[in-house]
């Protein structure tokens, strides 16, 4: 996914139906209903997001936005199948959504992760701007499908109650791409935190 860094409209709305075809290649029956859906919204989303960049052009790591799965709508693990196409996946989190979306949603501003390598959970989230929030883990899977990510992704969210020490993890490594326990309290050179704008 190339991120555009320029403003216009129509470089955003390219940057929008690259989502669009991933999605439509890679997602399952049940989310084909929903695109078509989430493609009304287009202008609106690249309206907003031509904004941001212009008010904040120095910046060109931040991709300008994603579009998100609610978890109720695909569970995680069915997502994970479509950036691994593997039928098994290991899943160590239970499932415990409170979410209640019904299409396709969009998150914006959002920094990948690298400028927090090698940085704990809680040391990211002390330094975060108060505008700005970490990534839910169907956010996560968004960024790591979309994206042209090279680390570790923690999620930034407690996803389970039995040890609210960890959060999860999206490995990509030799073994592929797998979501395991990663303490709030330890860091990697490979690991890092992405955020959006609140």
């Amino acid at each position: 996914m190339e991120i555009p860094l320029r403003q216009e409209e129509k470089c955003l709305g390219c940057f929008f139906d690259q989502q669009i075809q991933v999605l439509r290649e890679k997602g399952p029956e049940k989310l084909q209903a929903i695109l078509a859906q989430a493609e009304n919204s287009k202008p609106e989303i690249v309206k907003r997001a031509a904004k941001m960049i212009k008010e904040n052009p120095d910046n060109k790591r931040i991709i300008p936005f994603l579009l998100i799965i609610p978890e109720n709508f695909i569970p995680i693990k069915e997502q994970m199948r479509m950036i691994t196409g593997q039928k098994e996946i290991p899943f160590v989190f239970e499932d415990v959504s409170t979410s209640h979306e019904n299409g396709i949603k969009c998150i914006f501003n959002i920094e990948d992760g690298t400028s927090s390598c090698n940085r704990t959970l809680i040391k990211t989230l002390e330094s975060l701007d108060q505008n700005r929030r970490t990534l839910s883990l169907c956010e996560c899977i968004a960024l790591v499908l979309q994206g042209n990510v090279r680390h570790n992704v923690i999620a930034g969210q407690i996803t389970t109650d039995d040890d609210p020490l960890t959060v999860p993890a999206i490995t990509l490594g030799e073994n592929g791409c797998q979501i395991r326990r990663f303490s709030v309290f330890n860091h990697g050179e490979n690991y890092g935190t992405p955020s959006c704008g609140k």
